[in-house]
């Protein structure tokens, strides 16, 4: 249920924002169900049982397969990962050939900056896909972690709380603004506020019932509420 309190009110005091990338800060192009069901035929070419992977996101399907065939043969299982994410990254970059940032973004990180409010940006994305989108990506946040520059990715809160102890901000003084279920979890997880977008994949209700405590149409629309 949505807070009946002023959204201002909620993000009172807030030294930083954590933000997801695709559907958050740029249109969202991946085609997920294709990836999953390549990366997923990929695992029953290696003899993975379907049921060892019932459930799980794509990069925690890749992981669950290898997991699984290090019992077997950890040679294949190295084979195996590095085919999947190979095949993942590609699509990724394929995607975002026709990307783009989502209009206000820009001057969303730059407000920020003038507000003196930190600005991360985290992603599952690979940091390739992401630059191809975002050139200028590192010189317009403080930090910028992709999963190929973290060793946990969300929707571990690791991935958040790494990007507020590079840029020495707790928490309490954060919020995670995200498009996905997933980054509103992952936010709560690590302590912070947290702030759904609707230009993804999330729908309102689903956001809410993640524990979203402010929903905006956009990103952008975050600015005038700091």
């Amino acid at each position: 249920m949505e807070s009946d309190l002023d959204p201002r009110d909620i993000l009172r005091g807030t030294d930083a924002a954590v933000f997801d990338f695709d559907g958050t800060l740029a249109v969202l192009n991946i085609d997920f169900p294709a990836m999953r069901g390549a990366v997923r035929k990929l695992a029953a070419d290696a003899g993975i049982p379907p049921e060892v992977l019932d459930g799980l996101f794509v990069l925690e399907t890749i992981e669950a397969g290898r997991a699984w065939l290090t019992g077997k043969s950890p040679d294949h299982a190295l084979s195996f990962q590095r085919e999947a994410m190979s095949l993942v990254t590609a699509i990724e970059i394929q995607a975002a050939r026709y990307g783009s940032l989502i209009a206000g973004v820009r001057e969303l990180l730059e407000g920020m900056k003038k507000r003196e409010i930190r600005r991360a940006i985290i992603t599952r994305n690979c940091g390739a896909a992401v630059t191809l989108i975002f050139p200028d990506i590192a010189d317009c946040c403080d930090v910028f972690l992709p999963r190929d520059g973290t060793e946990r990715v969300k929707p571990d809160p690791g991935h958040v709380l790494e990007s507020l102890s590079r840029m020495g901000i707790a928490p309490a003084r954060a919020v995670v603004v995200g498009d996905h279920p997933m980054d509103i979890r992952t936010g709560r997880e690590a302590g912070t506020r947290t702030v759904g977008v609707l230009t993804g994949s999330g729908k309102r209700e689903e956001l809410l019932r993640a524990g979203a405590n402010v929903i905006v149409p956009s990103a952008p629309d975050l600015l005038q509420l700091l």
